[in-house]
C-alpha cells in the first residue's frame, strides 16, 4: 500500500504521532532489561530512526530558511 502525505498539516500531525511514540518506548525501556538477542536489532533501528530524523529536520531548517528570504524580499518590496 503506498501512502504519502498530502499536507503540511498532516505531516504534522505524523510528527505528533512519531513523537508520543518516542515517549512510549522510552518508558518502555526504562521498564524492563533488554534481552541479549534483541540489542542488535533495537540499536540498528534506533540508529536508523534517528538518521531519519536529522535528514527531516534538516529539510526544515531549509525550509525555514527559504521562507524567512521570501518573507523579507516580500515585505521589501
Amino acid at each position: 500500500m503506498d501512502s504519502y502525505i498530502k499536507s503540511s498539516r498532516e505531516f504534522a500531525a505524523h510528527c505528533a504521532h512519531t513523537h508520543a511514540n518516542i515517549q512510549t518506548l522510552r518508558s518502555g525501556m526504562m521498564r524492563f532489561e533488554v534481552a541479549d538477542g534483541d540489542y542488535d536489532m533495537i540499536e540498528g533501528k534506533l540508529k536508523s530512526s534517528i538518521a531519519i530524523l536529522e535528514a527531516l529536520q534538516k529539510k526544515i531548517e531549509r525550509d525555514k530558511v527559504v521562507r524567512d528570504h521570501l518573507k523579507a524580499a516580500n515585505e521589501n518590496r
